[in-house]
């Protein structure tokens, strides 16, 4: 069995016209997103989303970055609305 992981996951909001308004972002797994409507869906979206990766990949994942800088450097129109660890 594996060690859990566990994998920062952040929600965004850009103020552009969007239908979705939120996106979740997972730094430590390239190409791992999600958008959605409210906090609590983008919990159970990037579950999701990690468990779909999981799934497929048996890669280390990334370190960690500081989530305000990592925005910053990547989405600077992006504003951060929360952040959390999922254990995966």
């Amino acid at each position: 069995m594996a060690a859990s992981r566990k994998v920062l996951v952040l929600v965004t909001h850009n103020p552009g016209d969007k239908p979705l308004n939120y996106s979740v972002l997972m730094p430590q797994v390239p190409g791992c997103l999600s958008c959605c409507n409210s906090l609590e869906e983008a919990r159970t979206n990037s579950v999701d989303a990690l468990g779909i990766y999981t799934e497929d990949s048996d890669e280390e994942l990334m370190p960690a970055p500081d989530p305000a800088l990592w925005l910053k450097e990547n989405f600077p129109e992006e504003r951060l609305i929360a952040h959390f660890e999922v254990e995966i």
